[in-house]
């Protein structure tokens, strides 16, 4: 899912850059008093409408897939997708959401001080934490865009524990995962480098693989993650390796079961 993701987006970018070339919106992006021309700014914001869309839907996708496993089933690519696509509407309407919010959030974050920066950001990490659910919601819950917002509000409450810490340990695991392969990768250039033009081009082409490998992989452990919180918060079933104390206890007194009824 994140290679199709990656082959659309440049699909995507390829298509919008070439309406805006082929209209004369591009490459003026400015007027003559230097501001930025309506044009150009509403075409760029309809290509990030369009990439935001990529990514939520074959996100959604992921997650699709793996709830599917781990309720027993057997997903494929093609399932996956389906699914995604019966509530493409829905994603749609929530990627523009998605995108509204980034820029008015970036714009502020350019505009304002250091402690405006902050508050920015801090701003930023709680929507997207308030949000974690609006996936698997837009997916599996007949809900408006507006109800499932609410609606994974809720569930975050319930599993902030769960959520924060998981996230946070796939994320870090990530990180520490690219640092490796960076390092790993630099030798292995500065290694190839004896064999010329050629090694040193292999070499650069092996670490970028690296790079890429490692983020589709924990990009999909992300979306496997969050399918299986969603399962345990609205049914209380673990599944597919995770242990309710993993999942549940560990995050609270005395290892008690959360009332998520």
């Amino acid at each position: 899912m994140p290679v199709l993701s990656f082959l659309a987006s440049v699909l995507a970018v390829a298509a919008i850059s070439g309406v805006g070339f082929l209209s004369g919106v591009w490459p003026e992006v400015t007027a003559e008093d230097g501001s930025v021309r309506p044009a150009s700014a509403l075409l760029a914001f309809a290509m990030y409408i369009a990439l935001a869309f990529v990514a939520l839907f074959f996100n959604a996708a992921t997650v699709a897939g793996a709830s599917e496993r781990l309720a027993g089933g057997d997903p494929t690519v093609g399932s996956a997708l389906r699914a995604a696509s019966r509530k493409a509407g829905k994603l749609f309407l929530w990627s523009i959401v998605v995108a509204t919010v980034n820029v008015i959030l970036q714009a502020i974050r350019e505009r304002s001080g250091f402690l405006g920066q902050i508050l920015t950001s801090i701003a930023g990490t709680a929507w997207n934490l308030a949000t974690y659910f609006m996936v698997p919601i837009l997916l599996f819950e007949d809900k408006g865009v507006g109800a499932s917002l609410k609606r994974s509000g809720g569930l975050f409450k319930r599993t902030w524990g769960e959520t924060v810490v998981g996230d946070y340990g796939i994320g870090m695991a990530g990180f520490i995962a690219t640092l490796v392969v960076v390092v790993v990768g630099i030798m292995l250039v500065m290694l190839l480098s004896g064999l010329g033009a050629f090694g040193t081009l292999l070499g650069i082409a092996l670490l970028v693989l690296g790079v890429v490998v490692v983020a589709a992989v924990f990009s999909t452990l992300a979306g496997v993650y969050k399918a299986a919180i969603y399962r345990y918060a609205t049914s209380g079933q673990e599944a597919g390796g995770f242990t309710h104390e993993q999942l549940g206890g560990a995050f609270h007194p005395k290892g008690q079961t959360p009332n998520y009824w």
